[in-house]
């Protein structure tokens, strides 16, 4: 039929301080409430986060940058 899905596990983190996650991840808002693991990314840098996947602010303040 051509449908496709993709899923990506996600680790949850503490906004308020970045812990849990892990070396190269940056922590941010996710779904519902809760903070999730972002690889980091450079949004100067275009092919930083792979195919189908962009850099993005990740929190309120705009100054963290992950791959959505």
């Amino acid at each position: 039929r051509g449908d496709a899905v993709a899923f990506a596990c996600r680790v949850n983190c503490n906004s308020a301080n970045g812990a849990g996650c892990p070396a190269g991840s940056v922590c941010g808002a996710g779904v519902g409430g809760m903070s999730l693991c972002y690889a980091a990314c450079d949004p100067k840098a275009s092919a930083t986060c792979g195919p189908g996947r962009f850099c993005r602010v990740i929190d309120e303040e705009g100054t963290l940058y992950g791959c959505r």
